[in-house]
């Protein structure tokens, strides 16, 4: 999915409730209340705003807008962010190609369905384009986290989230790049999806340590939010689609072990994909960019392109297990590269999707997953007839009947490069794609 699509860079819901919990306990301060009347006050704010640049190694330029909101605002503000990074065409031509490549159900709604899981999960966000950070006044909190808060006399919540979206604040100033508004992150769904984990991550790591704690252990977080996220059983999120559903922690589960491992100089290198961030023995791995502007030519004239993306590892996942959900882990594994283009052609959905493997083995796995999971592509795209992988070494290509005739001269229509991170990434795409 696409980084601008996701609320901008918002705490870790929920689900990272128990370990933030376990983690400050036994934490001592000065009895206070974070907010009040309706504004941070000045005092404490102070405070953790040292502790953080402090924690962070980022000397703050300029000053942070904070608010002070009601849960019943998070809507609004979620669909203007999202409205003032995409158009509604656009929106709805991303919907399109997620639907075309069975990752989407076609009767709901994707802008609609962001904004009710981000305003249901997060209780704070920092908004590069405004430098604004909002807080959540009357977020839930369980009861261990409001007894906790009168045992050390802290207003912890609070504390906690204003320490996490300090830090983006702080990462902002250092790395705007990673987050100011940027037209190139729309089609570079994998990429923007590796480095939110490593922003969602650098703030979680640095966020505690703002707070003078000790940590949580990387693989006891991740846990601790897998299962909470398994075990729902009502809420927005727990009905929602499985792109939502199987994705939205994934910044912070794993991103917060990257920023464990790397410290500060994360954010200077970060991950270029997403299976550089979840597996760390492949963190700075090349892998295949693959560029299908060549293609968008020789479409037939009845066809017009609604989306091209690279889905990666972690979309590749959400795919089969959404539709085939006894698919092992190890089909994924090998994943060595992907870009999907998705078009209408005489007002039927159409697919071209050509993938790259670490191995022959690694191909055969992923075609025969496919195949069986291609007849529930084609339901949910209201396709005529399944989508048909075809095996070429360690490549494979994608593709509905009507466009297998185009589809069988992408090695001559592809353009490939062997990347290993950002700079790469970027280099290998056109400014104009």
């Amino acid at each position: 999915m696409s980084r601008a699509l996701r609320a901008p860079v918002p705490l870790a819901g929920a689900a990272a409730a128990g370990l933030l919990i376990a983690a400050v306990l036994g934490a001592s301060g000065c009895a206070y209340s974070l907010v009040s009347r309706g504004l941070v006050r000045p005092e404490p704010f102070e405070q953790i705003m040292t502790r953080s640049v402090r924690a962070r190694g980022i000397a703050p330029e300029g000053e942070v807008r904070t608010r002070v909101i009601a849960a019943a605002e998070l809507p609004g503000i979620l669909r203007s962010a999202l409205a003032a990074e995409w158009t509604g065409a656009q929106i709805q031509s991303y919907q399109e190609g997620l639907t075309t490549l069975g990752l989407w159900p076609a009767d709901r709604d994707l802008a609609g369905e962001l904004v009710a899981v981000y305003a249901e999960e997060i209780a704070g966000l920092y908004l590069p384009a405004q430098r604004t950070l909002y807080l959540v006044d009357d977020a839930p909190s369980s009861w261990s986290l409001r007894l906790l808060s009168t045992f050390t006399r802290r207003d912890l919540q609070l504390e906690m989230i204003l320490s996490h979206e300090l830090v983006h604040f702080l990462q902002h100033q250092a790395f705007a790049d990673l987050m100011d508004p940027d037209p190139f992150w729309r089609s570079q769904g994998d990429v923007a999806s590796a480095i939110q984990a490593a922003l969602e991550g650098d703030a979680l790591h640095f966020g505690f340590a703002s707070l003078e704690i000790e940590p949580p252990a990387a693989d006891e977080l991740r846990a601790a939010m897998e299962e909470a996220n398994t075990t729902r059983s009502h809420g927005t999120l727990a009905e929602a689609p499985a792109l939502l559903r199987l994705t939205v922690n994934f910044p912070y589960a794993h991103g917060y072990g990257l920023s464990l491992r790397e410290g500060r100089a994360l954010l200077a290198a970060p991950p270029a994909s997403t299976e550089q961030v979840l597996h760390p023995e492949k963190r700075h791995e090349p892998f295949q960019a693959i560029d299908l502007a060549g293609l968008r030519a020789a479409l037939p004239a009845s066809c017009k392109v609604d989306f091209e993306d690279t889905l990666g590892e972690l979309g590749i996942s959400v795919l089969l297990r959404d539709l085939g959900s006894d698919e092992a882990a190890v089909v994924w594994e090998g994943w060595d590269g992907d870009r999907w283009l998705a078009a209408r052609c005489e007002g039927r959905r159409e697919l071209v999707w050509l993938t790259a493997w670490d191995s022959e083995a690694d191909a055969a796995e992923f075609a025969a997953a496919y195949a069986r999971i291609a007849p529930r592509v084609a339901e949910r795209a209201g396709m005529t007839s399944p989508p048909v992988a075809q095996i070429s070494g360690r490549e494979i290509w994608i593709a509905t009947p009507a466009l297998a005739p185009v589809a069988v001269h992408l090695h001559a229509l592809a353009r490939c490069d062997r990347v290993a991170d950002l700079p790469g990434v970027r280099a290998h795409f056109p400014a104009s794609h």
